[in-house]
């Protein structure tokens, strides 16, 4: 059984991210804090890797259903082919590689721990 509902169409801009966050917690205030914090950073990542890879031009559509013990999330947007494809298909890519994956994801923590703030990393 589902608790909360969430469907939007956002632009593809960084602030839209804060304001679905202020929204999520607004929304489901009377939930778990768990299932709060991990729906936000769910979501929150999601847009973020929608925003990087999108087309500028187009909406993202953001579906979110949340029960006690599950969650549900779905993010759709368009890849501009021009520019993006090519990159998100690398990216992806050496995520799948295993050789490399470990590589991957501490150099992104460095990032993050390089520049905390940056919400276009």
């Amino acid at each position: 059984r589902m608790i909360a509902k969430l469907h939007r169409e956002i632009p593809p801009k960084w602030s839209s991210i804060a304001d679905i966050q202020s929204e999520m917690t607004s929304s489901l205030k009377n939930q778990e804090k768990s299932l709060v914090e991990f729906s936000i950073i769910a979501v929150s990542e999601l847009l973020e890797n929608a925003i990087k890879y999108g087309a500028t031009d187009k909406p993202i559509v953001l579906d979110c259903q949340f029960g006690r013990t599950q969650i549900l999330i779905s993010v759709q947007n368009e890849i501009d082919e021009s520019c993006n494809l090519s990159l998100f298909r690398s990216i992806m890519g050496n995520i799948h590689n295993p050789e490399i994956k470990d590589q991957i994801y501490l150099h992104r923590l460095q990032e993050i721990l390089q520049n905390p703030m940056d919400t276009e990393s």
